[in-house]
């Protein structure tokens, strides 16, 4: 049986839910505009690619305001407060019941894998 598999790739930057950079920022403590406006544009300016200059400015941010560093556990606990957009978090499972319920996609070995 051939087996098939749809992929769906999701991120967190208005795809799930709000834009979670800007949750991130102030729940270190930063004005977002500021962050985004001076910091993250005078790198980019300078040549930085825009994702590597706001991740490095992340870094500098916990490091200049000596708070905790950004830990997988401290990302976890933040990543617990996000608000999703309605219906987001079931949008796979019902996808994967729909399949499921479907004989043609079952013979055909489809199955999809989430991926964020």
């Amino acid at each position: 049986m051939a087996q098939d598999v749809i992929a769906i790739i999701c991120d967190c930057d208005g795809t799930l839910c709000p834009d979670t950079t800007n949750q991130l920022v102030k729940e270190l403590g930063v004005d977002p505009e500021h962050f985004w406006n001076r910091d993250v544009d005078r790198l980019v300016g300078d040549g930085w690619d825009h994702t590597l200059a706001y991740l490095n400015q992340l870094l500098d941010v916990t490091r200049d305001r000596l708070i905790d560093p950004l830990t997988r556990s401290k990302l976890e606990g933040i990543g617990k407060r996000v608000e999703f957009y309605p219906g987001a978090l079931d949008f796979i499972p019902r996808l994967q019941v729909r399949l499921s319920d479907n004989a043609e996609y079952r013979e055909a070995g489809i199955s999809i894998e989430w991926y964020i």
